[in-house]
């Protein structure tokens, strides 16, 4: 009897775990990040967006009040505080808006000092400095800026634009009363994700038509456009229903809540029918998917659109909602800008056209796109999603490339022509026609480069610099630099991508796009030890050494994937450099 009813039990378990399975799976694609753990926390989204409104039917509270108070509550769960970092932080009021302050406890010169005004995400409807906390935490830390996190109005209780006059104002104030708030008004860094992203891009234009350039712009898959929903993007990941409460009817639902006036907005509005003919005429070469994504897309032009819609959505056309939709000109006024874009994302296509168009114009743009991360992963810092983010590599792209310190150094260097690093077929040498007297940590940065490259132009491993500073300090005991010379492998990676890779990258890009035609060269890395690592080459004739080269372009790490997949992440990777795919004459492999 004991044993049959523990067979019992077994069975019972597993018929409910094969319930359960059942229950929230959904489809996703192969390269989607820890899918198990992300079809639990969709299922549960689903069920809570289903749950308010019914309770909206009810007239018992809204739907949007239930969403943002259990967002409050599950980030809330995950908060954390980390006395290591040594963070001051610390609310207060500018220009009548609340402010959340997360300032590096180091002392540093206020003119030295960077500072960050980040607006957070969630479709100008959800979202807080509370709930936003952990992720503006980390990123306070992680860059050691002074970050300002701003607390905007949110639809429906504030209509547009009540929370991009929070933000203009605060940033106004700061940019131009810095001293007040003992920071520098010219490093001053515009930030967000999301609808966050659109507001710091918006309040950039804004600031910049009345003389206040950005240190720096940088934006998490940010909302660019309100005019075209038949973006590939679109259709792909609303169709699929697969990024929780980011569906169509909440996107449906998002713009009847944002408008001006209280109205009702119907589902063609995601068939571009809010759109006249003139706005079509006028506004499609800005954002024109076969110019700037290289692909067939199908828009009709000639097509008249809902007379309702067109009058009463009128305004998500305007630059304050679609900063997108702006002349050359203005973008040509933008600083540098950090852009996050990724493949799980209903804003993918934007962010690929507004860097497509920014190169296109000789602007200068870091374009990182997370082929294996979803909308909203640089908030689940901590949490049952946590790892998918580290593998996306926020923590490293702000620690590293985008800390403004090395920016601003990389610049100074290359604008003061005092230390100019070339190569030959044959050597590496320093061009001396600008020579000066290097400091200590000047000579010890170009043998750290010197290394770099001579590791790079033999094929060795990262691994290789293991012990080499012993190694120096035993050979040449009398050398300060052989003692200060540090070559760790994560050092050296940094290196060649973050610093001499990124050089030697873009002057073969600018000679691929002088060229008439190239292949796309593919196989798995050479490198022992490596694996699901895929390198890409090009093959192309060099005007400026009048000869065809092979030259590598990058890497990207697939694991096992489709063919389908494997080309769409190539494309993806040309198009993030701007690189024209209508040249490509032949896919090969090694």
């Amino acid at each position: 009897m004991q044993s049959s009813s523990r067979i019992n039990i077994f069975f019972f378990t597993i018929s409910l775990f094969v319930l359960l399975i059942g229950i929230v799976y959904q489809p996703l694609p192969d390269n989607f990040p820890q899918p198990w753990k992300y079809r639990f926390l969709s299922y549960w989204a689903h069920r809570i967006d289903q749950l308010g409104s019914y309770c909206e039917q009810m007239n018992l509270f809204t739907r949007i009040n239930l969403i943002r108070n259990l967002h409050y509550l599950s980030m809330g769960l995950f908060k954390k505080r980390h006395p290591e970092c040594r963070l001051k932080v610390y609310d207060r009021k500018i220009a009548n808006v609340h402010v959340r302050i997360y300032e590096p406890e180091e002392s540093i010169d206020h003119e030295e000092k960077t500072t960050m005004i980040y607006f957070h995400g969630g479709g100008f409807l959800l979202g807080s400095i509370e709930t936003y906390d952990q992720a503006t935490y980390r990123m306070a830390n992680l860059t050691r800026t002074t970050l300002f996190a701003v607390e905007y109005r949110l639809a429906p209780e504030h209509r547009f634009p009540s929370g991009l006059e929070d933000c203009l104002s605060v940033s106004r104030e700061l940019f131009e009363n810095g001293h007040n708030y003992k920071i520098n008004s010219n490093r001053i860094i515009m930030s967000g994700d999301s609808a966050g992203g659109n507001l710091a891009l918006v309040v950039s234009h804004l600031l910049i038509n009345v003389g206040h350039t950005p240190y720096l712009l940088s934006l998490l898959y940010p909302s660019l456009q309100f005019f075209d929903f038949t973006l590939p993007s679109y259709r792909t990941y609303l169709k699929q229903n697969i990024l929780g409460v980011l569906n169509e009817n909440n996107l449906v639902s998002m713009v009847s809540l944002l408008s001006e006036n209280e109205i009702q907005v119907t589902s063609d509005f995601l068939l571009n029918s809010h759109l006249s003919i003139d706005d079509k005429t006028k506004l499609y070469p800005f954002i024109d998917p076969n110019k700037y994504l290289s692909i067939a897309h199908d828009f009709n032009i000639s097509h008249e659109g809902n007379e309702s819609l067109i009058k009463d959505l009128k305004y998500l056309l305007s630059p304050l909602m679609s900063p997108l939709l702006v002349s050359d000109e203005q973008l040509l006024k933008l600083p540098t800008i950090l852009l996050f874009t990724t493949e799980f994302d209903i804003l993918r296509d934007e962010g690929f056209i507004f860097a497509s168009r920014l190169n296109s114009l000789n602007k200068t743009i870091y374009h990182h796109h997370f082929s294996n991360a979803f909308h909203g992963a640089h908030a689940f810092l901590y949490g049952p999603l946590k790892k998918s983010c580290k593998n996306g590599g926020w923590s490293d792209v702000y620690k590293h490339s985008q800390r403004p310190k090395h920016l601003q150094r990389l610049k100074d260097i290359i604008e003061s022509g005092q230390l100019i690093i070339t190569t030959t077929s044959s050597s590496l040498g320093v061009n001396t026609s600008h020579e000066r007297v290097l400091t200590l940590d000047e000579k010890v940065t170009r043998a750290e480069t010197y290394w770099a490259m001579a590791t790079a132009k033999l094929g060795l491993s990262y691994n290789s610099s293991q012990y080499i500073q012993e190694l120096f300090c035993q050979m040449f005991p009398d050398s300060i630099v052989a003692k200060e010379f540090s070559m760790k492998p994560r050092k050296l990676s940094y290196i060649l991508s973050h610093g001499t890779g990124r050089y030697f990258a873009q002057v073969m890009l600018n000679d691929l796009m002088k060229a008439p035609g190239f292949t796309l060269i593919f196989d798995e890395t050479i490198v022992v030890g490596v694996r699901k690592q895929l390198d890409l080459h090009f093959r192309y004739w060099c005007e400026r050494k009048q000869e065809i080269v092979v030259r590598y372009y990058k890497s990207i790490f697939l694991g096992h994937a489709t063919a389908e997949i494997l080309f769409r992440n190539m494309i993806d990777a040309l198009r993030a450099d701007g690189v024209d795919i209508t040249k490509m004459l032949m896919l090969g492999i090694f």
